[in-house]
């Protein structure tokens, strides 16, 4: 099946503006799309076009374009409606000859060669028999049923399969209410044990391991990533995954705005993508190499900072519902504190073990040397290590009061020039004393 657009000119033609609006009348005998194009011109000869497409009705065939998918699209004339109002639809049907259980009443086929209906179910049936199944005035689903003998089924075979298919689709709506209350019941048992777990705990890795295997179980997903923004290098980095090489996992490190996950990070937005490999975002940072066909990805978010972005992958194709990115934004947003007040414990305990470290290598330090000189010196290049400074000094205070440098670290060539600092200049000295 192949749909080809072919535009034709209707009418065309050519005025000059005034200072009033003109009224254009067209002559319309066909019902289609029309594409109404007004192109200007100003004295510089700069060009601007503007268009506008409308449909107009009416009682001649209009053929639409026929999507992969064997769908209908209807559009309404308005947004919304107030209760009593009759809603006008424009059925937009790609299919040249068919009909539609649009009045929920069962339909008989008796002869289907001879109707020269296409794409119907149970295909090298002569005669089928078809019932919607309704349950509250809502589609459930479509009961059919065929043969391959012409004019099979009568006016009752089709009440009866229609009763049949009544009862089913009660029977389906109450199975299907029972599973989507037992899933959501599920997911909250499983969203309260990982708030527990999350809360319960400032270590890091075992935190971000429990949410990994979290979303693995709540979203059936086979592949999943953690970045986390590292604001050292401005980049994410994978903090924990699932199923991913770990080569590939130490080596993406996207920027904002590379790849998918720099994409969220940027815009702070969820996205879900049916078809990996075809978004044009994933080609700066590609993740389907590792066997991923679709993903959807939220911002991890503590406040109102972005600090990393939660990927679920699948490795077949599938198209992520908004309940199922619903719920990894609910996941992200109970783990993004959790993980900040993580990361900062585990800096403020690195420092911490940095300080006490260098406090005990100053000590051995002064312990272990008589020479004043060389213990400043020490101490300066510890003090430049420790606090990941650029440049540091040590000055030494006499007995007139006068702050003079004894040490310097990543500034040895400037320590001669320095002059002393008097106290009694309320500490400040010259400007290279403190150009550091």
């Amino acid at each position: 099946y192949r749909t080809d657009v072919i535009d034709e000119t209707v009418e065309e033609r050519r005025l000059d503006s005034t200072d009033a609006a003109q009224p254009l009348h067209f002559d319309v005998r066909d019902a289609g799309v029309y594409l109404i194009e007004l192109e200007a011109e100003d004295k510089a000869g700069r060009r601007q076009t503007v268009r506008v497409d409308l449909f107009m009705s009416g009682d001649t065939p209009v053929t639409w374009s026929r999507p992969p998918a064997q769908t209908v699209t209807l559009t309404p004339d308005k947004a919304e409606y107030a209760p009593g109002e009759t809603a006008v639809l424009l059925l937009q049907s790609p299919f040249q000859a068919a009909r539609a259980l649009a009045s929920g009443q069962p339909l008989r086929l008796n002869d289907v060669e001879e109707n020269g209906l296409e794409d119907l179910p149970l295909p090298g049936m002569r005669s089928l028999l078809l019932a919607p199944m309704v349950a509250r005035s809502i589609p459930e689903g479509l009961l059919v049923v065929g043969s391959r003998q012409p004019g099979a089924y009568s006016a009752e075979d089709a009440s009866l399969l229609s009763a049949v298919a009544s009862q089913a689709a009660v029977a389906l709506e109450n199975a299907w209410l029972y599973e989507d209350a037992t899933r959501r019941a599920q997911e909250a048992a499983a969203l309260y044990e990982l708030s527990q777990s999350v809360g319960a705990t400032l270590n890091l890795n075992r935190m971000i391991h429990f949410v990994a295997d979290s979303v693995l179980a709540l979203l059936h997903v086979d592949k999943f990533a953690l970045f986390l923004h590292d604001a050292a290098s401005d980049c994410l980095e994978i903090k924990v995954s699932r199923n991913i090489r770990r080569e590939t996992a130490q080596m993406m490190k996207p920027r904002m705005g590379e790849g998918i996950a720099g994409w969220v990070l940027e815009f702070e937005t969820p996205t879900a993508v049916q078809d990996v490999g075809a978004d044009h975002r994933n080609r700066s940072c590609p993740i389907d190499g590792e066997g991923v066909t679709s993903l959807v990805s939220v911002p991890l978010q503590s406040g109102d900072h972005v600090i990393g972005v939660l990927h679920a992958m699948s490795s077949r194709r599938r198209l992520f519902t908004v309940g199922e990115m619903e719920l990894l934004y609910t996941i992200a947003n109970q783990i993004g504190a959790a993980i900040a007040n993580a990361r900062m414990y585990d800096e403020a305990r690195q420092k911490s073990e940095e300080i006490r470290k260098g406090v005990q290598r100053i000590a051995r330090a002064l312990g272990s040397s008589l020479d004043g000189r060389r213990t400043a010196q020490t101490i300066a290049d510890l003090a430049l290590e420790m606090t990941g400074a650029d440049r540091a000094l040590l000055f030494a205070l006499d007995t007139q009061g006068t702050l003079t440098a004894r040490a310097a670290a990543n500034f040895k060539s400037a320590l001669s020039s320095l002059a002393p600092i008097p106290l009694s200049d309320g500490g400040r000295g010259p400007e290279t004393a403190t150009s550091f």
